[in-house]
């Protein structure tokens, strides 16, 4: 496609490569591409695919890749990678996505390790798989952070795979008491991930300042929305919580925090939609 050709196009030239541009085009090709074109996107990501802004091509590649991509990228990123330092951020994730079930082992084997970055993607891509020969491992691992400060933020999101809804209780008690709101991103995703049934939930941890669940610099405010959307919730009802709240006989400063977040969520949610909006008009 057009987007396609246009992106081999920038990154085949001398120029310096604009990253919003880039995502502008990459966003097209999510939405729009075939597998022939994350094929295209998939060899200009591996010359150089540590490269921040080659990085953004995974976006395409994983929507529209197949598992034959996927099995390149797993024999060229992991199998053969001395150190799972060296795998290129993203690739994980991108496996993950793209269903490739031969790579849940080495997924699993990473979620708690001392490379960050590749923990959380590691977490991210077995959302997308099956992990039911794994539950008793991602357990373990899931205890041994449960009621840490500071962990792999991530980790809590494959509760739903390993753990049932009894979990519940202690992953709101490991946020409200114990969590660094620098971390607890992975437990406010990983509650909504049990489904829908975790409304209330949900609705009372956006309300718990505690959480600053709709705090920007630590990305909380994104994985609140994404949850919102997972169980739910609606504006309306956000609303309607806000209107019915008495300052009478509650406290100011709670109504102030609920104002906060729904402005948050709100925004969020109008960047969300004008992202849906460039996509159809393109």
């Amino acid at each position: 496609m057009d987007a396609t050709a246009r992106l081999i196009d920038m990154f085949g030239s001398a120029k310096k490569l604009d990253a919003s541009i880039i995502s502008a085009y990459t966003d097209v090709v999510a939405q729009y591409g075939t597998v022939e074109d994350a094929w295209e996107l998939y060899r200009l990501f591996v010359e150089d695919p540590h490269h921040y802004i080659r990085g953004l091509l995974l976006q395409p590649i994983m929507r529209c890749g197949d598992v034959t991509l996927a099995q390149d990228m797993y024999e060229r990123y992991v199998r053969n990678q001395a150190s799972p330092e060296h795998i290129p951020d993203g690739v994980l994730y991108a496996l993950g996505y793209l269903g490739y079930v031969e790579a849940a082992a080495d997924l699993v084997a990473l979620v708690n390790g001392p490379y960050g970055a590749v923990s959380v993607d590691a977490c991210l891509g077995l959302v997308h798989l099956p992990c039911e020969p794994y539950r008793e491992q991602l357990a373990a691992e899931l205890e041994k952070a449960l009621d840490q400060n500071l962990f792999n933020e991530f980790l809590p999101l494959l509760s739903f795979k390993c753990t049932t809804e009894d979990m519940i209780p202690r992953l709101v008690h490991w946020g409200e008491q114990h969590a660094s709101v620098d971390c607890n991103a992975g437990i406010i995703a990983g509650i909504a991930l049990f489904g829908e049934g975790q409304k209330d939930t949900i609705r009372s941890i956006l309300w718990n300042p505690f959480w600053e669940a709709h705090g920007t610099a630590t990305g909380s405010c994104v994985w609140s929305y994404f949850a919102m959307q997972h169980v739910g919730l609606t504006f309306r009802e956000l609303v309607q919580d806000i209107k019915s709240y008495d300052t009478s006989k509650e406290d100011v400063q709670a109504l102030e925090h609920r104002l906060d977040v729904l402005y948050e969520m709100l925004h969020w949610n109008t960047v969300w939609m004008c992202y849906m909006r460039c996509w159809n008009s393109s």
